[in-house]
């Protein structure tokens, strides 16, 4: 539901006619890119009207909307990432399990 938002939310801010129901919602993990990717792809082939923006967009069966890119680093990778843009670290706090932490960074 979360991921179909983004739908309701073209179609009240542009004036859109997506049907939600035309649309599955799917996640993969790239392990190339290590990151969680989400789309919403098309369960059948249709048209959306854009109002505000006067175009017509047409999905095929399978089509796919990237809707969201969630990387994941490792605490070295972040660190590494932080520091090579010319900030240093002045805390990195790590909730339990080391799955999610919060880095404080500064110049």
């Amino acid at each position: 539901k979360f991921n179909l938002n983004v739908l309701q939310v073209i179609n009240n801010k542009l004036q859109a006619d997506f049907d939600l129901e035309k649309f599955s919602h799917k996640a993969i993990y790239n392990s190339r890119d290590r990151r969680i990717e989400m789309y919403l792809v098309a369960d059948k082939s249709h048209e959306v009207d854009v109002s505000c923006l006067n175009e017509k967009l047409y999905f095929k069966k399978h089509d796919h909307i990237l809707t969201e890119i969630s990387h994941k680093y490792t605490r070295q990778d972040a660190e590494q990432l932080l520091t090579s843009c010319g900030l240093r670290i002045l805390r990195h706090v790590e909730a339990d399990k080391a799955w999610f932490s919060l880095i404080l960074a500064g110049f």
